[in-house]
């Protein structure tokens, strides 16, 4: 099996000087359609750093004359006693992402995309013969992986475009919670270290420790900030972590969650339309994170955001 380092490699075709590849991934990173924070270096060397099970990252880039990047797919991964194992890594997506020059964006684009990105997933499973990836919206076409026989599972989140007249598209009812809500409780924004304790006993699915290091990560590069809702007692009643993608102007929010879960449709309303309209100046198109949850889902539909399809793809190796 091929050796793979804590810190990141590269694979190349052809391959580029060592001292041009960051400069190179940030770029493509910056002017690819689909490029966030999360394929960012700084980001995937971050989850190596909090996470003990987390060996390394592998970029992976699809190149042609020139050195130009089409295509490129980053990864975290370990290693079990039989194989190599991507997961995902429970926040951000997860995803290949193309050159503008492909035309992706476009319905109509050609069949020479659909040959990139099979020969880009064909070479990373080469190397990590397991992998989740969680795409976000803007890849929506993956017919390539379905070629090269992906297991695919639809999923679902919400996107909210926050410009002036968006109080206009939340529903007459909905209005009326939100109201109630602003005169009933505050946003808070400032950090503190007994709410991040408590935003991980919400959040059960990822270790407390690894949260907890992860949001002072993102709190020191100003890459996300945990906002809390409380009440006239300062207790908080509910939470929403942001995450501040600088490439594509977005917000992406996770772990939107109520201390009381007979209030959810009370208090998210309030939650929601505080934390986007604190925001919207500086990422006025915010995703709204999964909305498995029928009630939180609907209170999305009512807050005017646009349900969204998007897809996880996995791919294992027998």
């Amino acid at each position: 099996m091929k050796k793979f380092y804590r810190r990141e490699t590269y694979e190349y075709h052809p391959r580029i000087e060592h001292r041009t590849e960051h400069e190179k991934w940030d770029e493509f990173i910056t002017n690819s359609p689909q490029g966030t924070l999360f394929h960012k270096l700084e980001w995937n060397q971050m989850l190596v750093e909090t996470d003990p099970k987390i060996e390394g990252f592998l970029p992976l880039v699809y190149m042609v004359k020139k050195d130009n990047i089409l295509a490129a797919m980053i990864v975290p991964y370990h290693h079990t006693a039989k194989t190599c194992i991507s997961e995902y890594p429970f926040f951000g997506y997860v995803s290949p992402l193309l050159a503008e020059e492909t035309n992706y964006t476009n319905p109509h684009h050609k069949h020479g995309v659909y040959s990139i990105l099979v020969e880009l997933t064909r070479k990373m499973l080469e190397r990590i013969p397991r992998i989740r990836l969680d795409n976000p919206p803007d890849m929506w076409d993956i017919r390539a992986l379905t070629h090269n026989s992906w297991e695919v599972q639809p999923k679902y989140t919400h996107i909210l475009h926050a410009k002036d007249d968006v109080w206009q598209k939340i529903s007459p009812d909905l209005q009326a919670v939100i109201r109630h809500g602003q005169d009933t409780y505050q946003l808070q924004t400032e950090s503190n270290a007994n709410w991040d304790e408590e935003f991980a006993s919400l959040n059960p699915q990822i270790d407390s420790v690894i949260l907890k290091k992860r949001l002072n990560w993102m709190r020191s590069t100003s890459t996300g900030r945990l906002f809390t809702l409380t009440n006239s007692h300062g207790q908080v009643v509910a939470f929403t972590l942001a995450m501040f993608s600088q490439p594509d102007g977005r917000a992406y929010l996770w772990g939107t969650s109520c201390k009381g879960k007979r209030s959810e449709s009370e208090i998210l309303p309030t939650l929601l339309w505080e934390v986007c309209s604190t925001i919207k100046n500086d990422h006025s198109r915010i995703d709204l994170g999964d909305s498995n949850n029928f009630q939180i889902s609907h209170i999305k539909d009512n807050l005017g955001a646009k349900l969204t399809p998007r897809f996880v793809t996995r791919y294992r190796n027998n």
